[in-house]
């Protein structure tokens, strides 16, 4: 129901009565706030009417309101939260008051600063272990008041943000009590963050396609287009750039610089802007390895019993072979990824007299991993028709023949992890002489890792 102001009684209006002067004092006391100027302090203020027996509502301090608690008796005064009159009444903070403090210059300060010199209003967040006049304010904010000059110390609540202008960062109070750099478990929505706000990351796309040349009817968030040639309508005048869909059936043009990639679902193929166009990753190499030398191995053959060339059956290691020291470590950047060893080397093939098992055959390279037994990849060693003319034609006197080996292997990588590669070249028996690789010279081993 309406309810007048206590004015009202005190003083009625229109000459109805006499001013009752209790009245009168009571309406000021309890119905109006009292202010304080900046250079007073709450401490000596008198809070209740003497005659009456009143106590002021509220106080107005520094731009803040506090309200009269006439339940507390204890709280000690700080300045901030609570104030103590003269006579002991608390008056407090009052609900959804606000200290205007919302930056400090540092967080790294335990003591205030001596140089420069302070200036009023410089605000600090208060390191750890606080001494002299911090001294047990580690937590708080330190604001430079004009009392004083003195210090106002702030015991924010949890929740508060303060940025800290020499870090360039944003804290907040956590649920400790402690200041923590950042805004918690911020959640970022889906589809809320484009590409325009990536700076020099998130410039990889995955498109459906790169030959859309107008933009769908209706596309979800997400959907993304290689825009194609000779492009129409919205899309007119766009040719190869990028078209995301960031609102709901509408599209925002990019257009990508040197180093984007996209990904084409259309064609399962990885795409990079060279600044003027997209290039095609298919059938390119993304990394290689190699060793070359041109003096000599003469690592000696080793095993007693030759291959006997199988297209199903691997060569290993306990055959006869030469093995050459030139090895490769290589790490694939994906599994599944096409290795392509090329191996060329100028090769001194000799007759032996050595007693071991020697089947007539072809002369085998082979592609061995690691300390794994058998070879991972073998075929015919080039040059062998030439050998075997040499040998039929002056079987009698040569002992030795010299041949080019160029040939090449591509494996699928099994892992993407360090393995050590290297080439053999298995002994034969060639029209039933048994013959050895003795020397191997200028030789070129080399890895390559396709896209």
């Amino acid at each position: 129901m309406p309810s007048l102001h206590d004015i009202q009684a005190a003083v009625p209006p229109n000459g109805g009565g006499a001013v009752d002067k209790t009245l009168l004092r009571n309406a000021v006391q309890v119905r109006t706030a009292y202010v304080l100027g900046r250079a007073e302090d709450p401490g000596d203020l008198v809070g209740v009417d003497p005659v009456t027996g009143a106590a002021i509502i509220c106080i107005v301090f520094k731009g803040r309101l506090f309200d009269y608690d006439p339940d507390d008796g204890s709280t000690p005064p700080d300045g901030i939260t609570c104030l103590v009159t003269n006579d002991g009444r608390r008056y407090k903070l009052s609900d959804g008051a606000d200290v205007f403090v919302y930056s400090v210059l540092s967080k790294a300060l335990t003591t205030p600063p001596v140089s420069p010199s302070p200036t009023v209003g410089d605000a600090y967040l208060v390191a750890a272990a606080a001494t002299g006049a911090w001294a047990g304010k580690s937590n708080f904010v330190a604001v430079l008041t004009e009392r004083g000059p003195d210090w106002e110390f702030i015991d924010f609540g949890i929740g508060r943000l303060i940025y800290v202008e020499d870090e360039d960062a944003y804290y907040h109070r956590n649920s400790g009590g402690a200041w923590v750099a950042g805004f918690g478990n911020l959640i970022i929505g889906a589809n809320t963050v484009r590409l325009s706000a990536a700076i020099n990351f998130g410039k990889r796309v995955i498109v459906e396609d790169m030959t859309t040349t107008a933009p769908p009817g209706t596309a979800s968030v997400g959907t993304a287009f290689v825009v194609g040639s000779s492009a129409t309508g919205a899309w007119s005048g766009q040719d190869g750039k990028i078209a995301i869909c960031e609102v709901a059936n509408q599209f925002t043009i990019y257009n990508p610089g040197n180093g984007w990639l996209a990904f084409n679902k259309a064609d399962g193929t990885e795409y990079r802007h060279n600044g003027t166009g997209w290039i095609a990753a298919a059938g390119s190499w993304v990394d290689r390895k190699s060793v070359s030398t041109a003096s000599g191995s003469t690592t000696a053959a080793s095993g007693t019993a030759s291959y006997s060339y199988s297209t199903t059956t691997a060569p290993t290691t306990s055959q006869r072979r030469t093995i050459d020291t030139a090895t490769i470590s290589f790490t694939a950047k994906k599994s599944g990824a096409v290795l392509r060893f090329d191996y060329t080397a100028d090769v001194l093939f000799t007759f032996i007299s050595v007693t071991f098992t020697a089947t007539t055959g072809p002369l085998v390279l082979a592609l061995f991993r690691d300390s794994e037994a058998d070879a991972i990849a073998w075929k015919f060693v080039g040059g062998l028709r030439e050998l075997r003319a040499v040998v039929d034609a002056s079987a009698a006197t040569v002992t030795t023949v010299n041949a080019a080996v160029r040939d090449f292997f591509e494996i699928p990588a099994s892992n993407t992890s360090s393995h050590t590669y290297r080439i053999a070249i298995m002994s034969a028996g060639l029209s039933n002489a048994p013959i050895d690789a003795t020397t191997l010279t200028r030789r070129l081993f080399t890895v390559q890792e396709a896209a």
